[in-house]
């Protein structure tokens, strides 16, 4: 699919865009007025990676929006099931489909009563399955210029993967439920799962709000933030939310630079699955163990050791629970409903040869399957 904006989107966007400066700038006083910029706008508008990761962001925004709702009804029709000598590590936070496939809601209220039931089991497989994460992808990405493209894209496929790792320190209440390796490296490998959910950071709140909303200087912020009328204005304010959230979450482009550097220059072996659980990091002094991710980013600035972790205690890592839980409830996981094979396979197909060919999505997207594989047989396809 295609991912670009007509000339009536662009129209709708434009104004979208004069909207917000006027509407700031109503409670903005003199002095502190934002500058209406469109030749900056207009050059937004007219780039073909910015149209798409746009059109793509909402597009996953709206398909998030759908996944809670799901959850939410899904939740309260079956929260009878709920007990409380369970602990629910992973609140709304487990795998729906959210499309139009045949058995989608018959395969969803299955996977809610599974949680509702058998909660350890499924956080187990939940958290097992972000820990075996591959990274090596996130490496690959950062050498492209197309890099948050690729980053939504990443997410897209691995977005539970990717929640998970992010709230996986909510399993560690109980430390005692965590194998020894899990317990003991904790602090070396847990922001390394962390990081992938932040490749999410443009199709979480993406909307024409946002899209369109200006840039501020600090001095703007602060003004808006003292003014009893910005916070009445709610669209206004969420979208200002959600633009600095953006914002924030964005460092993970920088990160990324930095870690795929680090990784080459030193030779750290993680591009395989569960890459993440193979080192481990220490203070060079008192010989404390740190974050991994401060190595892989540069912002660790006292002396460090990195150590390879053996097969047995990277295993042992990932699979973080003491006990199986799932065989001991003997927990049968309802099965998925594939998609439409070939489109799966076409959109996976486009995404690796626009990876490892370093092409913009945008222009993969432009092509004909046709021409995509012909290329592949003239060896213009990197493997």
């Amino acid at each position: 699919m295609r991912y670009y904006l007509t000339e009536e989107e662009k129209r709708v966007l434009r104004e979208k865009y004069i909207s917000n400066v006027n509407a700031l700038n109503e409670l903005l006083p003199e002095g502190n007025k934002i500058k209406l910029n469109l030749r900056a706008f207009n050059r937004k508008l007219n780039n073909p990676k910015e149209q798409r990761l746009y059109k793509r962001g909402v597009e996953l925004s709206e398909k998030r929006a759908k996944k809670w709702k799901i959850l939410g009804e899904l939740f309260d029709k079956n929260i009878h099931l709920m007990d409380k000598k369970h602990k629910y590590y992973l609140n709304r936070t487990i795998a729906l489909l959210i499309d139009e496939r045949e058995g989608a809601e018959k395969y969803n209220e299955a996977i809610v009563k599974t949680y509702l039931l058998h909660p350890e089991a499924v956080a187990q497989y939940a958290y097992q399955k972000a820990m075996e994460l591959n990274p090596g992808d996130l490496l690959k990405i950062a050498k492209t210029n197309d890099v948050d493209n690729f980053l939504m894209e990443y997410y897209a496929r691995n977005t539970e993967a990717c929640e998970m790792g992010f709230v996986i320190n909510d399993c560690y209440d109980d430390a005692n439920i965590l194998t020894d390796s899990a317990k003991e490296y904790y602090n070396s490998y847990r922001t390394n799962y962390e990081m992938p959910d932040g490749a999410g950071y443009k199709c979480r709140t993406m909307s024409d709000t946002v899209f369109c909303f200006p840039e501020l200087n600090e001095e703007q912020i602060n003004l808006l933030y003292q003014s009893n009328l910005f916070f009445k204005n709610r669209n206004l304010h969420e979208a200002f939310n959600h633009f600095q959230e953006i914002k924030a979450d964005s460092k993970i482009t920088k990160d990324i630079k930095s870690i795929a550097k680090v990784v080459n220059d030193n030779k750290y072996d993680i591009d395989k699955p569960g890459g993440f659980s193979y080192y481990i990091a220490r203070d060079a002094g008192d010989k404390r163990i740190i974050a991994f991710k401060d190595v892989l980013t540069n912002t660790y600035k006292k002396p460090f050791e990195v150590t390879k972790l053996s097969e047995d205690k990277a295993s042992d890592i990932r699979k973080l629970y003491k006990r199986d839980y799932i065989a001991e409830e003997n927990v049968k996981f309802p099965r998925p409903i594939p998609q439409d094979r070939m489109t799966e396979y076409m959109n996976e197909f486009r995404y690796r040869y626009a990876l490892n060919n370093n092409k913009p999505l945008y222009k993969v997207e432009e092509k004909s399957l046709s021409d995509m594989i012909n290329s592949v047989r003239r060896g213009f396809f990197e493997t």
